[in-house]
């Protein structure tokens, strides 16, 4: 008895997506592939060594593969974020054994308010007094 397992074509079914997120949100990035015998993902950042899987956990970064159907794994990357990330690439890479594809770049946007601005007012006299303060603090109607 001769029995072969043919795998589907190599295929990326769902590319991550670029996300926008504040310091300490989890941002979850999703991915799938068919035609697959494993799947990582890529991260390419400038602030540790993204080919160090051991550094994932401890920059916040955890992934978790999931096996949906024969051949099909569901790739899922989740980012508690810190300000240092802004401007992370990801992307999720599948083999076959065969052939590897690579997914779309998502980004990983890290937003927040600006600065707060401090104001420091001495009274210097009666008349007179000075304003200090730090940027992004600008005055209406008061070229700096």
């Amino acid at each position: 008895l001769v029995s072969s397992l043919s795998l589907p074509s190599l295929e990326i079914i769902v590319n991550p997506e670029t996300q926008t997120a504040k310091p300490g949100d989890e941002v979850v990035f999703w991915c799938v592939g068919n035609g697959v015998s494993s799947s990582t993902v890529l991260i390419n950042s400038t602030a540790f060594d993204s080919s160090n899987r051991d550094e994932f956990e401890s920059q916040g970064i955890n992934e978790t593969k999931q096996l949906i159907d024969a051949g099909t794994y569901n790739l899922t990357t989740t980012v508690l974020v810190s300000e240092w990330m802004n401007n992370t690439e990801l992307r999720c890479r599948f083999d076959n054994g065969d052939y590897t594809v690579s997914s779309e770049v998502a980004f990983l946007i890290v937003a927040g308010p600006p600065l707060s601005p401090r104001i420091d007012i001495n009274i210097l006299d009666r008349t007179s007094l000075q304003v200090s303060w730090n940027e992004p603090f600008t005055w209406p109607g008061f070229e700096i």
